[in-house]
């Protein structure tokens, strides 16, 4: 976890929990940040921002299901 907070510049700003749900969504690429390695976890998340997180998260969850799929079907 210290790995991905030294990648955000303003980790240090991010208020306690919040920091844990950022780092988890980050180490799972849900969220990137900005070009500046900032996450300005002050502001409130545009629309397009909000839409890439929800594609990104419907993605891993569909991934995740093909994944399951396949290896619960025995090679078959």
């Amino acid at each position: 976890m210290i790995k991905y907070a030294e990648e955000i510049q303003d980790f240090e700003k991010i208020d306690g929990q919040d920091g844990l749900y950022i780092i988890q969504t980050y180490k799972n690429e849900i969220i990137q940040g900005y070009p500046d390695g900032e996450f300005k976890a002050d502001n409130n998340a545009t629309r397009a921002e909000a839409s890439t997180i929800i594609v990104r998260l419907l993605d891993k969850i569909k991934n995740r299901q093909v994944q399951q799929s396949v290896s619960g079907s025995g090679g078959n």
